[in-house]
């Protein structure tokens, strides 16, 4: 709603007084999508995954520090599968139910967000508008999921009560 301006001393001493936090590059990337969703709703799509993508490998970068070489060099595996198979394995910083995992329906619909980007990269397929928008909520809610893994607590609270009860989280 309103823009706040800061001078490079004014931003300096809010980061120190944050402790040097920065956001996150993925969610920098997701908020591109949501902007891009008005003008282009193709490149928010493709942007929104790209989130997912760099998400995950800063989680496992993270957790699994002598992985960091090759999570950066190497191609990984199709990134639902880490999210579906390697994600219980990581030393998460927090657990839900004494475990580190999506809800089914969040993996789902990520196969079909990234069905829905690759056809559109290889064949210029032009997916709809409104499914685009169902497929960036969802990754909303799992790059919530993902900080909350790295360790922040209070990210849970962003993620919609539907995911939440899928997980096991009975809100108040």
């Amino acid at each position: 709603p309103f823009h706040l301006k800061l001078t490079n001393k004014q931003a300096n001493e809010i980061k120190e007084l944050l402790g040097q936090y920065e956001e996150p590059i993925y969610h920098n990337i997701f908020r591109e999508a949501q902007v891009a969703m008005r003008i282009n709703p193709r490149s928010a799509l493709i942007l929104g995954v790209t989130a997912v993508e760099v998400s995950v490998k800063i989680l496992i970068g993270e957790l699994v520090p002598d992985a960091q070489w090759l999570i950066e060099h190497i191609p990984s595996p199709p990134i639902v599968d880490m999210l579906e198979n390697y994600l219980p394995n990581l030393p998460v910083r927090l657990k839900i139910n004494g475990k580190a995992r999506l809800p089914e329906s969040m993996i789902a619909e990520m196969k079909k967000a990234i069905q829905m980007r690759n056809k559109l990269v290889h064949t210029g397929y032009s997916p709809n508008r409104q499914d685009i928008k169902d497929k960036l909520l969802v990754i909303k809610n799992l790059l919530w999921l993902i900080d909350y893994y790295r360790g922040y607590g209070w990210a849970l609270e962003y993620i919609s009560n539907d995911y939440k009860l899928e997980l096991g989280i009975h809100s108040n």
